[in-house]
């Protein structure tokens, strides 16, 4: 074999090389937020309280999870390998229904999958949901949460909750534990508010 030809193996043999030795892709990472107990009392309400989904839109409505460079900035985007285990509307709307169960605010809680006619229906809408990044990091929790009587179609409690805290530090990790706690602070005073009007 001439020399040209080995050097063109040679070369061809470094190329595959190279294209094996790619940098390994990262990989995706899925969490789910912690819930804590709820103080329990006695029963408040007679009957079912149904927990529907949650409205969500846009970016909120899927499961990367959203992030935002500061407190001031109107951009958002979302990442390529963190991602929550369910749709915020589906994870948020499980989580309140598990909360309010084992608060035993009512007779039963369900979903609508178990297709009962509740006395209540419980609804909630998500307005921010992220992380912040830029600045001093932290979190961003804004809902919307309503009880209803379904017989009298009576509002008994709509409210609009926030929380905002600053972290430690920037990770995902530190993120998603905030915004779990943030959540049972805001189902603990949704809970609250629904007791003091009973």
């Amino acid at each position: 074999m001439t020399r040209a030809p080995m050097k063109l193996l040679a070369a061809a043999s470094l190329l595959m090389l190279a294209a094996c030795s790619q940098p390994k892709v990262p990989e995706d990472h899925f969490y789910r937020l912690t819930s804590a107990a709820p103080q329990s009392a006695d029963v408040k309400l007679k009957g079912a309280i149904e927990v529907h989904r949650f409205v969500a839109d846009g970016l909120t409505a899927n499961r990367p999870i959203v992030y935002t460079g500061g407190a001031g900035s109107n951009q958002l985007q979302a990442y390529h390998y963190h991602f929550w285990s369910e749709p915020p509307a589906i994870m948020l709307q499980n989580a309140l229904a598990n909360y309010l169960r084992r608060a035993n605010l009512a007779t039963s809680v369900v979903t609508p999958e178990l297709r009962l006619e509740p006395e209540y229906i419980a609804t909630g809408k998500i307005i921010r949901f992220e992380q912040i990044t830029g600045g001093t990091p932290g979190i961003a929790v804004e809902v919307e949460l309503s009880l209803k009587e379904t017989g009298s179609g009576k509002l008994i409690h709509f409210g609009h909750y926030t929380v905002e805290q600053a972290a430690s530090d920037p990770s995902i990790g530190t993120a998603v534990g905030q915004i779990s706690q943030a959540m049972n602070s805001i189902y603990a005073r949704y809970l609250a508010d629904i007791r003091s009007k009973r």
